[in-house]
């Protein structure tokens, strides 16, 4: 990285850590989702995620690999009703990640179905990165000294994940009395 300050730069490793789910069963296709006046139906889930105020990064996605080839899912995000997010894409590999926690109400919209389906289970998958390190990931050196404009690194490591979890984590950096900047890190163990 190419620090934009003299100092000291410090990074502090939050997670790694595994999604909670929760999964709705979703009928049928809803292709007229209405981003101003949403509403849940039989294609439509209306969920509720809630983050504590000192939370590094919320995510919620939803995987390709959890449904058959032609699936399409889409997500949109409000904090109260303002639309603070949204992931469309032509696919069910969808994501939205706010920064810090909140309150959100999560859509999860069943553009199409996939596999000759007419129903299916749909999980969205939540991170909440808290403000503490799970004791699974960590960063080498913990800090260095940088100059404007030079180049520096850090090597972030991880150890202890199961086996076919997707895990996010946090690397915050600082200069000892403000944060400069983060960086997320999604691990597919």
């Amino acid at each position: 990285m190419t620090a934009g300050y003299t100092g000291s730069l410090r990074v502090s490793p939050y997670g790694l850590i595994a999604p909670t789910n929760q999964t709705s069963h979703l009928v049928g296709a809803n292709r007229n989702f209405s981003t101003t006046n949403p509403q849940p139906g039989p294609a439509v889930a209306k969920l509720t995620v809630t983050a504590p105020a000192n939370t590094r990064a919320t995510r919620v996605a939803t995987f390709d690999s959890d449904y058959p080839a032609g699936t399409d899912i889409d997500i949109f995000v409000y904090s109260g009703t303002t639309l603070v997010g949204s992931s469309s894409g032509s696919s069910a590999e969808e994501s939205v990640t706010l920064p810090g926690g909140g309150t959100f109400t999560v859509y999860v919209v069943q553009f199409a179905l996939g596999g000759g389906r007419t129903e299916q289970d749909v999980p969205l998958h939540t991170y909440v990165v808290g403000p503490t390190n799970a004791g699974n990931f960590t960063v080498t050196p913990a800090s260095r000294q940088v100059t404007v404009g030079g180049t520096t690194s850090f090597t972030a490591g991880w150890s202890g994940l199961s086996a076919g979890t997707r895990y996010l984590g946090v690397l915050e950096y600082s200069d000892g009395t403000s944060t400069r900047g983060q960086t997320l890190v999604t691990v597919m163990a």
